[in-house]
């Protein structure tokens, strides 16, 4: 380590996208259910990112777990933009054609919409489409 430098932090984020439910009582699902999904939802992404971070910390990476709220793409942006973040890294699926029409690209989105460079890694099992 460079003397008067410090090791980075990596910050560990999941968004948690609200649920939308339109006309609960017509499907039988109460405002107490759809919160009780999104609290648990809240509760494992809390679970994942800290085991995350603890498996970071045992090979010396300072590593915070946080966790948004929001529409993931503008979530992200807003966080790295706010926090003046430095690297971003995302996993991607790499879908494209219909399937990335119709899902949308969080890490493209994100790419797009911050000044901070990204770093796009693929995720485990992605197949390559030709």
């Amino acid at each position: 380590m460079v003397k008067g430098c410090e090791a980075p932090e990596v910050i560990l984020l999941r968004a948690i996208e609200p649920i939308e439910v339109y006309g609960y009582a017509a499907m039988g699902v109460s405002v107490e259910q759809v919160a009780a999904v999104e609290e648990q939802e809240e509760v494992e992404a809390e679970k994942y990112l800290k085991g995350i971070a603890t498996q970071l910390g045992k090979s010396g990476i300072n590593a915070r777990p946080d966790i948004i709220h929001g529409k993931a793409a503008a979530a992200l942006i807003d966080f790295v933009t706010k926090n003046e973040i430095d690297l971003v890294i995302i996993a991607t699926h790499g879908r494209s054609g219909v399937s990335r029409w119709v899902w949308g690209s969080v890490a493209d989105r994100l790419l797009r919409g911050v000044c901070s460079p990204v770093l796009m890694v693929r995720a485990p099992g992605c197949v390559p489409e030709v």
